[in-house]
């Protein structure tokens, strides 16, 4: 799947893995330390061919980068744009052809725990487009 090529990748960069150790994940899985990264597929569109060779996929990701301060939130999103925004190559076991940007925003969510904290919450959504290799 590409979420799980895309956290890999994630997980590999120094300059994201300094900020948030290994705390990247699909759909919030896990714990609520701060900082994180959610990855959720929000919709996948499959170009097949009648001749049975096309195997594109247009996947509509959002990456959630989630923090105590807007200023982390915002920093880690930068730098989760700046490596995976024109990208191309591989994400685990999928061929990725292009990573196109489509929309960042900023908000806030209160926390988990039921404490009155907020959390601050940068947004990235990406269309994908890929095949497996």
């Amino acid at each position: 799947m590409i979420c799980d090529g895309l956290i890999q990748y994630l997980i590999g960069q120094a300059s994201v893995t300094s900020v948030t150790g290994e705390r990247i994940r699909f759909m919030n899985a896990g714990s609520d330390d701060l900082p994180h990264v959610v990855v959720t597929r929000l919709s996948a569109d499959f170009n097949n061919a009648l001749d049975g060779l096309g195997e594109l996929e247009f996947t509509d990701l959002d990456i959630d980068c989630k923090a105590e301060t807007p200023g982390v939130s915002t920093a880690l999103a930068d730098t989760i744009k700046g490596l995976i925004d024109d990208y191309t190559g591989a994400w685990g076991d999928q061929t990725v052809g292009a990573v196109l940007m489509t929309a960042q925003s900023d908000s806030v969510e209160p926390k988990s725990d039921g404490s009155e904290e907020m959390v601050f919450v940068t947004t990235l959504d990406f269309t994908v487009h890929h095949s497996t290799t």
